[in-house]
Order: C-alpha cells, then structure tokens, then sequence
C-alpha cells in the first residue's frame, strides 16, 4: 500500500509546498527602506514624562504645559551642561513675529550668528548670578518648536530659593578692538507671570578694564534697567519694559559702544520701538585675557515658580 499511494503523497507535498511560495510572495524582503532624507529620533523616556525635574533632585520640577521630547539635561548648582533635544511640545505655539536686524552695521564688521545654537554654554548660580540661593535650571538646545528658524534654545528655570537667578555665558571671540556692539535676538516666555526679570548683555574684557553691557528688563519696576559696573549697582532708564504676553515671540536689539574709557549703553529696540538711553558707566577694574562674549540670565521672584525662555536668532555685530 506505502509504495502504491507514494507517488501521490509527493504529489501532495510539492503542491502544498506551490501554494505557501505562492501566498508569501507579495511581502517586501527585509521590511521598508527609509525614506531619503529622513532622520531617526531617540527620544528618552524620562524627559518627555518629566521634561524639567533635575536628575539628581525630586524637588524644582516644572508642572507647566510645555514638554519636550528628547535629549535634556538639566543641573543644579553651578555646573552645566548642554543638551540636545528633537523638538518641543505642548501648548506652546510659534505665534508672533520677528523683525529684521537693525541697520547701520557696517560691512566690515564681524557677526556671530545663532549663538543660542553654539556648544559651551557655561552657567553659574547663587552669588555669581546676584541671585539668592542655588537655582535648579537647565539648557536644552535644538528645539524645532518654537522656533523661527528650525531650531531655538530652551532656558529653563526650574525653582529654588526665592529670588533665585541663574546665568549663562558664551565667549565668542579674543577681539580687543572692537568698539561697537549690536546684540539682536529673539525670545519667548510661556509663563511670564512667574518672571522676576531678564537680563540680557554683551561684554568685552581688556587687559585691565571690563566692559559689561548688561540691561535687565524689571519686570516689578516697569523699565529698562542698565549695569554701572564700577559701582555695581543697576540704574534705571526711561525706556519702559512690560510683561510680554505669553507664547508669543518677542524682537530685541541693544546698541552699546566702548567709547572715551566708557561703557555706553546707546539704545534699545523692542519689537520695532526704539528707545534712546545714551547712559555712560566706568568699566570694573579687572584682570584678564582679552574676551568678547554674550550672557543670558533668569531672575526668579519670591514664589520661584518655574518658567521657560526660548532664544532663538541670536546675533553679535562687532567692528
């Protein structure tokens, strides 16, 4: 019976074997190729679940609603590092404006460009800042949204002890000749009501002298203020500085001059309005090598309660 029937059992056999071939031949071998220029995200986990809790704390967590997804690093105390993140989330939007760079710069001059993008962002807190205490912070850079270039920089203070500050510091470049300095850029607050104030500034060290161009927007006094460096004291301008909206991008640009041994303080533009100061301030007495760089600080106020500020279209002319 085994030999009579076998010709037919192998028959069998090669047409099941037929009709398995048959049904997987439509499938792609290896799955799908990526589409060409097309890049592949990591997201961490613990980042886009806690987007502003410290690593190495449990206290100063951000409970906002604007996350991120990514790379972040945060810190506390005076150390920093910088991180990368893929883009940003939540109920933040991109609204808002942005003006063109002023006028008046010379074709020899020298910008640096996108500076919140740069690697060796340094920061300090506690009385490096003029701040009360050790903030929680972080700097997360490569953010897609918001953003009006593709990719801004995310400034994150996280709490801490009232009063608070944190700063952040990028050297540019070793010039020692340089008079002039228009420092122009782009921000955007999500929660400006928890803001105690924001400083923005150019400086420039010499051999002996320090030329801090530091201008604090006071959010509790209404104004523009600007740094007296020999007496280290801020000094009101004229030029009015209001709470901006919320999640709305904000235009900026400082003239400053190093003029007769002096550091003066020529004028600031605010979404298109501009505002004279024409206010002059000995430079510090100070030691140092000879340094051109931008510094960026987040005042906390009595609540400490967290908020973020996106840089975006950072830029330094100097000639």
């Amino acid at each position: 019976m085994y030999r009579s029937f076998s010709p037919i059992l192998a028959g069998c056999f090669l047409l099941i074997i037929l009709m398995a071939t048959l049904s997987c031949g439509g499938k792609a071998s290896g799955g799908s190729s990526p589409t060409a220029g097309t890049s592949q995200q990591v997201t961490n986990p613990a980042s886009s679940t806690t987007p502003n809790t410290p690593s190495s704390t449990t206290t100063g967590t951000s409970t906002g609603a604007s996350t991120s997804t990514g790379t972040t690093t945060t810190s506390t105390g005076t150390g920093t590092t910088t991180g990368s993140t893929t883009s940003s989330s939540g109920s933040t939007s991109s609204s808002g404006t942005t003006t063109s760079a002023p006028t008046g710069i010379p074709s020899n001059a020298t910008v640096y460009s996108h500076i919140e993008d740069k690697s060796g962002w340094a920061s300090c807190t506690s009385s490096c800042s003029g701040g009360n205490g050790t903030a929680l912070f972080s700097l997360t850079q490569d953010q897609s949204s918001p953003a009006l270039d593709g990719s801004s920089a995310l400034f994150s203070y996280d709490g801490g002890p009232a009063f608070s500050h944190i700063l952040w510091s990028q050297h540019l470049s070793s010039n020692g000749t340089a008079s002039n300095f228009v420092l122009d850029m782009d921000y955007y607050v999500d929660r400006p009501a928890n803001a105690q104030g924001l400083e923005f500034a150019a400086n420039q060290q010499l051999a002996s002298e320090w030329y801090k161009f530091s201008t604090q927007c006071s959010f509790s006094d209404g104004k523009w203020r600007v740094w007296d460096s020999a007496n280290q004291d801020w000094v009101a301008t004229t030029a009015p500085c209001t709470r901006p909206p919320a999640n709305t991008w904000q235009h900026l640009t400082f003239e400053y001059q190093r003029a007769n041994s002096q550091a003066v303080f020529v004028a600031i533009t605010v979404n298109g309005q501009k505002y004279a100061i024409n206010q002059s301030f000995t430079p510090q007495a100070h030691s140092g090598s000879t340094s051109v760089g931008v510094h960026f600080e987040i005042d906390g106020d009595s609540t400490a309660q967290p908020y973020n500020v996106w840089i975006d279209e950072m830029t330094l002319s100097i000639w």
